[in-house]
């Protein structure tokens, strides 16, 4: 409402009171009225209907009159377009706001606010998190503004975080109101499970027990246990409220006697087992979940059980020539390995002796006494009763393989001992060996390479000459279980070929290294590798091999076994290390660019190729610059760094075609850049045209030309050419006029206006009063609007000569 408060004219011999806007007396509607003390009021005021200025006219008897004016503006408060946020965001998502004012008048400011607070404008996400005022603690800490315009404001949350929750309001002011748009954000925290494992080296029979603890997450928590995939319980161990006393009662397993679970409390589930059996060995999985996501977490229980056997076997008869079948199984965890030997030929761990009677010695009786000699260790007796013809046999068990023993005979009568023949010396025959190398460990060495080193087995273990091993290798962050397997020898600096072989084995010296080829190999079935040496023994035994060629930032898995001229032994426990990470070797994929302003460029992507990130991506790097200067070979390139997958470059040139290239960046360095885009910004209204200049072409005619404009801000697709002309009558003001420069248009003087193509640059105005001043002036016009003028150029036509 328009209320003008004070009376408009005071006089006692006043006969009228008017009030006028433009030529029309008041009121003209409903809405105006007029008091009797010279009020004027105005409801439900509109800015086209009201605006403008307002006239108050008073007369008395006498034919006085006496008048005043006062303008009115009607200024339109600004409305906010409402904004929605989504309901599913979750921990480490990004979201973002977008305030457009659309409507209200300028001067107009766009503001944001968080549960009441303001939040500072940024040009950047890291601004804010920069800002001496703001800390990692902050609620606005990782909150950025960025006005694209006066009626535009974006905030963006680059990654979401529980500090995050709160009411988001933008608020726009004018010189009319303040209005406000709230809307409330809710940030969903996932469970995140704390790693647990079984103990090691669990046999039968004994107890065990690991916590499955949840760190972080909203309530409330539902906590479930799995055993290779199948439930273990029939109900929930967790509820996610505060633990009641029937809660905190165990669950017992339907799945598998013995095992039970206890909610320690609403983030947390203890599970027990009070007596391990070969049932209860495999993987164990905690299953936790909340509104926002369900994880898991998985560990496997290994319970060893010694072999035993299922089937044994048993002493057969067959006809010759007949086949027979000899049935035997066994059980155990791990997995027993079962070996068949025929009992005729030669035992690597007994020996059976043959001695004639009457041999060398001068006693008689019916008996020999045999002794044999383990290394280095006291004779032990050995008798026999038994004669089989002129020969006496003896077996003897429980030697060790590939061992040296050294055997003497002496005959026993009732007259005693007699003196010892000669000594007799035989070898067993050696046996795979019995235990796996030790300390298997690997070691990254840079982002393609790994070092694995191991102890050699003990020595009593193996057997026989240990004269190569045998390594396998897996890529384990692919998931395959297959192990790529080769055979590298190893040179024994001692000859034993008939001496006696004592504990003092040693080995070393010349070896092999492992080249594992280009990432294409790693696939279901592995090539055999390239090598070259690198293998290399040590004191204690020790040994090494460089693997190369393994993809960046890839876990691998490694085994190892020793190999005698029996074959292979059993395989070391599994290794594993992850190589390094490199820069990533492709760039970001579907890079996309649009103009926002004149000023202003939107640029988006999308992260490379996981299996060719080679590491943990840390941000994108994004450089930019004028094509044209890339094409005049100037080298001006600018840089900007964000960890969004999006970004807004600002303050650019207008209208301008952009070079733009992304690449994303790992703790190494930068990756390969996504190939050159160029986007253009939009077009803005031009500059003045450079300069006017009117030179006298005829008596009636003046030549008008100009140059185009510095900063064209876009195409020119017009010129407008202005005209005024002064006389004895005054100046006449810059008009609109038909159309066409030299038409007269009253009795003081002319004026007009003219548009041109945008390639024309000159024009000559035509029959024009002589010695009469013209004035000319120009502008450029874009589809953006038209820009600002020359300068104001005067000349006189006049006769030559």
């Amino acid at each position: 409402m328009i209320i003008f408060p004070r009376r408009c004219c005071l006089s006692e011999n006043l006969t009228h009171l008017g009030s006028f806007t433009g030529n029309r007396e008041l009121p003209v509607d409903l809405r105006q009225k007029v008091y009797p003390n010279g009020t004027l009021s105005v409801e439900h005021v509109q800015k086209k209907t009201d605006a403008g200025v307002y006239t108050c006219t008073a007369r008395n008897k006498q034919g006085h009159s006496a008048r005043r004016s006062g303008e009115v503006t009607v200024i339109v408060p600004p409305k906010i377009s409402p904004f929605h946020v989504d309901r599913s965001l979750h921990l480490g998502e990004r979201a973002t706001f977008t305030c457009s004012v659309t409507k209200g008048d300028v001067p107009l400011s766009v503001s944001w606010l968080k549960d009441g607070s303001p939040i500072p404008s940024s040009s950047s996400p890291s601004a804010s998190s920069s800002s001496p005022s703001s800390s990692p603690a902050s609620s606005t800490s990782g909150i950025s503004v960025s006005h694209v315009d006066q009626f535009n404001s974006i905030l963006l949350i680059e990654s979401l975080s529980p500090r995050h929750n709160g009411n988001y309001s933008c608020v726009a002011q004018n010189l009319a109101a303040t209005v406000s748009h709230t809307q409330e954000l809710m940030v969903n925290v996932p469970p995140i499970i704390e790693p647990f494992s079984f103990q090691e080296g669990l046999s039968e029979g004994m107890r065990s027990r690991t916590v499955c603890g949840v760190s972080q997450g909203d309530p409330p928590l539902t906590i479930t246990w799995l055993k290779d995939g199948l439930p273990l319980f029939g109900g929930v161990v967790g509820s996610g409220s505060s633990p009641s006393p029937s809660s905190s009662l165990p669950l017992s397993s339907t799945l598998l006697p013995g095992v039970s679970a206890w909610p320690l409390d609403p983030y947390s589930s203890l599970l027990n087992i009070s007596s391990l059996s070969s049932s209860h060995s495999g993987e164990y999985t905690c299953v936790a979940s909340n509104r926002a996501a369900e994880v898991r977490f998985k560990a496997r229980l290994q319970v060893k059980v010694p072999p035993r056997w299922l089937v044994e076997p048993e002493d057969t008869s067959v006809a010759r020539n007949k086949n027979v079948v000899l049935q035997c199984q066994a059980d155990g965890v791990p997995k027993p390995t079962i070996v068949w030997k025929k009992a005729t030929e030669p035992w690597s761990s007994a020996i059976e002796i043959e001695i004639p009677v009457g041999g060398s010695d001068s006693n008689t009786g019916q008996g020999s006494h045999h002794g044999w000699q383990p290394p280095q260790g006291p004779w032990s007796p050995v008798s026999t009763n038994s004669g089989l013809g002129q020969w006496y046999h003896k077996r003897i068990d429980s030697l060790r393989p590939a061992t040296r023993y050294s055997f003497r005979v002496a005959s026993e009568g009732a007259g005693g001992r007699g003196t010892y023949g000669e000594v007799l010396e035989v070898r067993t025959e050696p046996q795979r060996p019995s235990a796996p190398p030790r300390n298997a460990i690997l070691h990254p060495l840079s982002s393609t390479s790994l070092r694995l080193s191991w102890n050699a087995p003990p020595i009593d273990a193996w057997h026989g000459d240990v004269h190569a091993y045998t390594v396998g290798i897996r890529d384990a962050s692919s998931g395959s279980t297959h192990y790529n397997f080769s055979t590298y020898p190893v040179e024994d600096v001692e000859d034993d070929s008939d001496d006696e072989l004592d504990n003092d084995r040693k080995a070393g010296g010349r070896g092999i290294g492992l080249d594992i080829g280009p990432e294409s190999t790693w696939e279901a079935n592995l090539r055999q590798p390239q090598y070259e040496q690198h293998l290399t023994g040590g004191s204690g035994y020790h040994f090494s091999l460089i693997l190369s060629g393994l993809r960046p930032f890839s876990r691998y898995a490694a085994v190892v076994q020793a190999v005698n001229q029996v074959g292979a032994g059993p395989l070391s426990e599994p290794a594993e290390a992850q190589t390094l990470e490199d820069v990533p070797s492709m760039p970001p994929q579907d890079v996309r660019c649009a103009a926002l302003t004149p000023q202003s460029l939107q640029v988006s992507w999308q992260p490379p190729p996981s299996a060719h990130a080679h590491g943990i991506i840390r941000g994108y790097k994004l450089t930019y610059e004028p094509a044209d200067e890339v094409l005049a070979g100037e080298d001006i390139w600018e840089t900007k760094k964000t960890t969004a997958l999006t970004t807004v470059l600002s303050g650019l040139q207008r209208f301008a075609n952009y070079s733009l290239r992304v690449a994303a960046f790992t703790g190494v360095g930068d990756g390969a850049a996504a190939p050159p885009i160029h986007c253009r910004t939009d077009e803005d209204v031009p500059g003045p045209p450079a300069d006017i200049k009117v030179v006298v072409s005829s008596p009636q005619s003046l030549l008008v030309s100009w140059l185009p404009p510095k900063e064209p801000n876009g195409i020119i697709t017009k010129y407008n050419l202005y005209n005024r002309v002064v006389d004895g009558s005054g100046v006449i003001g810059r008009g609109m006029g038909d159309g066409a420069l030299g038409v007269p248009v009253g009795a003081g003087g002319q004026q007009g206006k003219r548009s041109l193509p945008g390639t024309h640059t000159s024009f000559e105005a035509k029959g024009l009063t002589p010695r009469v001043e013209h004035s000319f002036w120009v502008t450029a016009t874009t589809r953006a609007g038209e820009g600002r003028s020359t300068r104001v150029a005067s000349l006189m036509p006049t006769p030559r000569g």
